[in-house]
């Protein structure tokens, strides 16, 4: 490895150390510990088995697997209040609603969100999340919004279209212009908008065709962070820098150059943005809880844990100064 990758990882294995230890202590004064018999026993059931080189590092995972059995275990209730909720997640507003409106007509639910929601979980499982309790859906669906809607509104009705502006989903639409061609080398200068929707980018469309600055609303609107603030400049490409999809345009020379693009949808790009679709079917004060959703529970007990013994703890690595991580860097290595 490159000896500056290494200088890194001896900062992060002091970090590890000290983690390590807080997580040791922290486990003692709950009353939990690990014999070093016991360790000894697990190194030698790896395959091949490890030396006491591991120890600390496997008494830490044996640790935080017995907190997690058994103080956290106590710490999260089986039976609680839960939410059997419907979702899945569209690219825009126009979109929600033509997509309620099928929904309000009777389609299924789970066959368009199947098919259309744009949430990975959500499409995964056509929609339909099961019950949960509160806590999870954040998590699973990477937004809190859905998590309020669940818990502190109506049972048994769609909601109109809910905006998530932070909520990142795998598809984006380009607005893009040829500047320059180079036919000798197969290269193209490109300036470039990224939105995150076709009803947005055909908005933005508009306005450039109605003669506002290309480069102006790319500095405010495109979700392209390597380019916006170049006013959408993504400089000179090739075939294959991009996806199929923008290269088509980008690449094809029958198109004349300083030609505006119509919006290229692009599923190898991620964008931000997008309007939730949730139903609540029905709720339950006392439920069993699924064991996935136990764990993770017991899981973010043990992280609010662990932070806590983190924010109170006095790291001082000041010690490990430029000679000594040489001289551990070298042994490292075998020097």
């Amino acid at each position: 490895m490159p000896i500056e990758y290494m200088y890194g990882l001896a900062n992060e294995v002091v970090m590890a150390i000290a983690q390590n230890e807080l997580i040791r202590q922290g486990a003692m004064e709950l009353d939990t510990t690990i014999s070093n018999s016991a360790v000894d026993e697990k190194l030698k059931g790896y395959d091949p088995p490890l030396s006491k080189d591991y120890r600390d590092i496997v008494r830490t995972e044996m640790l935080v697997s017995k907190l997690l059995d058994e103080h956290f275990e106590q710490e999260v209730p089986q039976f609680v209040e839960q939410r059997h909720v419907l979702a899945m997640f569209l690219e825009s507003e126009s979109q929600a609603m033509e997509v309620r409106a099928r929904l309000e007509d009777g389609e299924s639910f789970t066959e368009l969100a199947g098919e259309l929601s744009l949430d990975s979980f959500s499409k995964e499982k056509k929609g339909d999340l099961g019950w949960r309790p509160k806590g999870v859906l954040t998590e699973l669906l990477d937004s809190s919004i859905t998590e309020v809607y669940a818990f502190y509104f109506g049972v048994g009705v769609l909601n109109q279209p809910i905006y998530d502006e932070e909520k990142t989903k795998s598809v984006g639409y380009w607005l893009i212009k040829v500047l320059e061609r180079k036919e000798e080398s197969d290269e193209a200068h490109i300036q470039a908008i990224l939105l995150g929707s076709e009803e947005k980018a055909q908005d933005v469309r508009a306005r450039l065709e109605a003669g506002e600055d290309f480069a102006e609303l790319a500095k405010e609107l495109s979700q392209h962070d390597a380019s916006k603030e170049n006013g959408g400049d993504l400089d000179w490409l090739t075939p294959g820098t991009m996806s199929l999809d923008f290269d088509e345009f980008a690449f094809n020379s029958e198109i004349e150059l300083e030609t505006l693009s119509e919006p290229i949808r692009d599923e190898a790009t991620w964008t931000r943005g997008g309007y939730w679709l949730l139903k609540v079917v029905a709720e339950e004060d006392n439920i069993k809880m699924e064991d996935d959703d136990r764990d993770f529970l017991k899981g973010e007990l043990f992280n609010e844990w662990f932070s806590a013994l983190w924010d109170d703890a006095e790291i001082d690595a000041s010690y490990l100064d430029d000679e000594r991580k040489r001289w551990a860097i070298e042994k490292a290595i075998g020097g």
